[in-house]
């Protein structure tokens, strides 16, 4: 008789409207006193609805204002001058994370989803390598402060991101996903968050490099078993990003992540 085996479930960030009035009355009579604001609000909620997952990650696209403002050099939306970190608000960010949810992982979109243009460096890959370096110094402070780590959001990564962003604790996901896009993560980091639809792809690319964790992202259950040719159990992971109705959706993907063994 087969058993079931949970698979992990490893959060990928959410998505939050913003609230309505008696709401948001709610959530700051319990601030009693904390400083925060409507980004603070969503990141509470992103978190909230992940109460039962393995490996919670706060945050998400929403979170773009705060981190376009924590880069210095920029007047509106266009980087004049050599950018500097500003981490005073993303480090208060990570000890609300942290108090919530210890270790809890960020997930934030990459430095070529922001709205910043470039009118300072003569080309495209100083560009995104000096805004690489700054987002490597306001990952640390966020992590000194309390997270995890971070997973970073883009629909395809610019080749200078990828070398330069990715490490042990940063988890890049590429929203649209080709064998190529799939590809360039992989010639950097041996680990990568997958669609369960896009999983065909990835499995013809294993010849080619080596993978050690594997997310499938809103995956079914024959997902997981269809890579137990190539994947131990213990080397995957349910991977999700909730857009809406968070407290379902979270409740469904740990549902989902298993296999009958």
């Amino acid at each position: 008789m087969k058993r079931r085996r949970n698979i992990p479930v490893r959060a990928l960030g959410a998505e939050v409207g913003l609230p309505g009035a008696d709401e948001l009355a709610a959530w700051i009579g319990r601030q009693h006193g904390r400083p925060g604001d409507l980004l603070s609000y969503q990141i509470d909620r992103s978190l909230e609805a992940q109460h039962g997952i393995d490996y919670p990650c706060a945050g998400g696209l929403f979170y773009r204002s705060r981190w376009e403002r924590a880069i210095a050099g920029v007047e509106q939306g266009r980087l004049v001058a050599d950018p500097e970190p500003v981490a005073g608000p993303l480090a208060e960010d990570a000890h609300r994370i942290a108090s919530m949810r210890k270790k809890a992982w960020v997930a934030a979109p990459a430095p070529s989803m922001l709205a910043i243009e470039n009118s300072f460096f003569a080309g495209e890959d100083e560009y995104y390598a000096a805004l690489a370096d700054v987002y490597r110094r306001l990952t640390r402070e966020m992590r000194d402060a309390g997270v995890g780590g971070h997973v970073l959001i883009a629909e395809a990564f610019d080749p200078v991101e990828i070398e330069a962003l990715t490490g042990r604790k940063m988890l890049l996901f590429a929203t649209k996903q080709t064998p190529r896009s799939l590809a360039a993560l992989l010639e950097e980091q041996d680990r990568i968050a997958v669609f369960g639809r896009e999983l065909s792809s990835l499995l013809d690319l294993l010849g080619e490099y080596d993978v050690r964790q594997l997310v499938i992202v809103d995956p079914a259950p024959e997902h997981f078993e269809a890579v137990l040719e190539h994947f131990d159990p213990g080397s995957l992971a349910a991977g999700g990003y909730c857009t809406e109705s968070c407290d379902r959706y979270w409740n469904d993907l740990a549902e989902a992540a298993h296999l009958l063994l």
